[in-house]
């Protein structure tokens, strides 16, 4: 496989893109940016400036990323990489304020792994979130053929996350990555479908380890079927149209869960690894702002850009990458020798030690800027009533309850 950098800087620039826009919805967002900077990382101090515990340090990353470089350069050793990466974060400084240490902005399903690696816990993690997907970049540069990305990432990934939707969402990111690396042309949902073909025969041929993996492979066919279906749907649309294909994904997904969504950029692996590759092939691969496009439509933003990011990053390598954005990302020269030493194999301990030490420190120096703006953040203060207006209010309360 080639692209190997670009698949890595890429993802990195798109989680840097959408992280602070990350739980902002889609009006609100372009409300309050539409006239920005389309190279910027963008500052949400005016969309959140009454609940500025949300804000974000524009150019810094999710943890979703800080986790996937920790991952990537543990994976370069024969040994148990998950153990090794297990390892680290049990030995991560603690961070001022950071119930997570190092970690940016963790997500539910991060949270719950750090906690039952950090309290020796076994708590069987089954939530249908994507978070842990980019996992699969590392496996798939590791890996020499398909068959062996389809045994490693079940067993990898299932450790993470026993959700039968992410686990099928990983295995079909993973064989995307590698079918499309290097080819230079985005017919995405097509080789999804193909891929789904080829998981499925997998599956059926590999039911016994799917079991070893604590999966019930009946179940697990089934999600992978879902996907099948939603994919095929989306190539039988009748225009390439973007809002077209995201109201199919939803009305699919809508028919299997409890709670209705509208978009496709809920955290949701049957929703969003969908939307990202409907984006990744319907975008012009030329044009420069398709990584703060793809953060404006809100939701998980992080995850969404990082997703399409890594696609075009392995399909047409250093060219998609923009220089604007790698200019301004934060802590850019640590991140490119981070990348290059897992890109040439040649990752040292110190490395990994000096990754997360400056990892904290940037997330100690992220949460005494929004400290900062807290304490400058105008607090309305309630009017105190009379004690003549509080019983006139007890008063009518007590009458409505009557009638």
């Amino acid at each position: 496989m080639e692209n190997e950098y670009a698949v890595y800087m890429n993802t990195i620039l798109g989680g840097a893109i959408g992280y602070t826009l990350d739980g902002l919805s889609r009006a609100h967002i372009r409300a309050e940016f539409k006239n920005t900077d389309h190279e910027k990382y963008f500052d949400i101090s005016s969309a959140v400036k009454h609940d500025m515990n949300r804000w974000k340090k524009p150019g810094l990353y999710p943890a979703s990323i800080q986790l996937l470089l920790l991952f990537a350069m543990k994976s370069i050793t024969k040994r148990d990489s998950l153990m090794l990466f297990s390892e680290s974060i049990v030995q991560s400084p603690e961070v001022q304020e950071s119930e997570y240490s190092f970690l940016r902005n963790a997500s539910l399903v991060e949270r719950q792994y750090y906690n039952n690696i950090i309290q020796s816990e076994n708590i069987i993690i089954d939530f249908p979130q994507v978070h842990f997907i980019h996992f699969v970049i590392p496996i798939c540069y590791s890996c020499k053929n398909k068959a062996d990305i389809f045994l490693t990432v079940l067993e990898m990934i299932s450790r993470i996350n026993k959700n039968y939707m992410f686990i099928s969402s990983a295995l079909l990111f993973a064989f995307l990555l590698y079918d499309s690396n290097g080819a230079e042309n985005r017919d995405f949902i097509s080789l999804s479908v193909k891929n789904m073909l080829e998981l499925i025969s997998l599956s059926e041929k590999e039911s016994g380890r799917i079991f070893n993996a604590g999966l019930n492979p009946e179940t697990f066919m089934q999600s992978l079927i879902y996907f099948e279906e939603l994919l095929i749907s989306l190539t039988k649309r009748e225009t390439a149209d973007i809002d077209l294909g995201e109201k199919i994904i939803f009305d699919y997904v809508n028919e299997l869960i409890k709670t209705p969504i509208t978009r496709g950029t809920v955290n949701y692996p049957l929703a969003l690894i969908p939307f990202a590759i409907l984006l990744a092939e319907e975008y012009e691969v030329n044009y420069p702002f398709i990584l703060h496009d793809m953060a404006f439509l809100g939701g998980d933003a992080s995850l969404l850009s990082s997703l399409v990011a890594a696609l075009l990053g392995s399909s047409f390598g250093e060219d998609i990458i923009s220089q604007q954005l790698l200019n301004d990302l934060i802590n850019k020269k640590r991140l490119e020798q981070v990348v290059n030493a897992i890109v040439t194999k040649k990752v040292k301990p110190q490395l990994i030690t000096d990754f997360i030490q400056n990892e904290a420190s940037l997330t100690a120096k992220e949460i005494s800027e929004r400290n900062a703006k807290l304490k400058h953040m105008k607090v309305k203060v309630k009017k105190q009533k009379s004690r003549k207006d509080i019983e006139h209010d007890i008063n009518t309360h007590i009458v409505e309850s009557w009638t």
